[in-house]
C-alpha cells in the first residue's frame, strides 16, 4: 500500500458508533481479516455478507 494514500483514512475522528445495538447484529459476521484473505471486491464481499447473515436471522426466528 506504498502507493495509496493511507493518510486520508487518519484525517478526520472517526464518530462514534451506535449506542444502541440491533438484536440481530450478533449474527451478521464482518471479518475484515477473510476480506481481506478472499481476493474479491468490497461490493461482492458486502453482498455475501448479507445473504449468511440473513439466513442466519431466520434461523434464529425460527427457533
Amino acid at each position: 500500500m506504498v502507493d495509496k494514500n493511507t493518510k486520508a483514512l487518519f484525517q478526520n475522528i472517526p464518530a462514534d458508533p451506535p449506542e444502541i445495538k440491533s438484536t440481530w447484529d450478533q449474527y451478521v459476521l464482518f471479518d475484515l481479516e477473510e476480506y481481506s484473505e478472499s481476493g474479491i471486491d468490497i461490493q461482492e464481499f458486502l453482498r455475501v455478507t448479507a445473504e449468511e447473515a440473513e439466513i442466519r436471522i431466520e434461523e434464529a426466528k425460527g427457533k
